[in-house]
């Protein structure tokens, strides 16, 4: 399985994340998941703003959330995913730094990882043949035709 972890593709065995970041320490961070049906991201666009919403309301310097777009395709590519059902799970966090419970300095670079898996939110149900509206009635992450943002941490206003 090769994963991305900022910038890089590498096989998940051998991506390695700080013992200090801090969305270990201290859930900071933000993540989406997005499920895969024939290959194609479903609502990719909204989950990518989505996300792109969350890491500016929480004030993490994540410069590109657009080019996860790219970043997903080639993870579908590179894992043989294009035909099947999967999900695609993406995290940014604030990044790695001495451990203080202020936020770390403007430098810090956040940390981006994402992985695909076939298949594995309901692997005992069939998903539906295309997707569509109504696979997402009753959905926990859709509320009165709006995402919720799904957030490890809740922001402060």
């Amino acid at each position: 399985m090769v994963v991305y972890l900022n910038g890089s593709y590498v096989p998940a065995e051998q991506a390695v994340v700080s013992v200090d970041d801090r969305g270990f320490l201290f859930a900071d961070g933000i993540y989406e998941v997005i499920r895969v049906y024939r290959g194609r991201p479903f609502r990719l666009e909204e989950h990518l703003r989505r996300l792109a919403d969350g890491v500016a309301a929480l004030r993490i310097p994540f410069r590109d959330p657009a080019g996860l777009a790219g970043i997903a395709d080639r993870l579908l590519e590179e894992n043989g995913l294009r035909d099947g059902d999967a999900v695609l799970y993406i995290q940014v966090t604030r990044g790695a730094a001495p451990r203080a419970h202020a936020f770390p300095p403007a430098d810090v670079p956040p940390t981006a990882y994402a992985i695909p898996r076939a298949n594995v939110l309901r692997p005992d149900e069939p998903g539906p043949t295309l997707p569509h509206e109504e696979a997402l009635a009753g959905a926990p992450e859709v509320e009165e035709g709006r995402f919720k943002v799904p957030r490890i941490v809740e922001a402060e206003p």
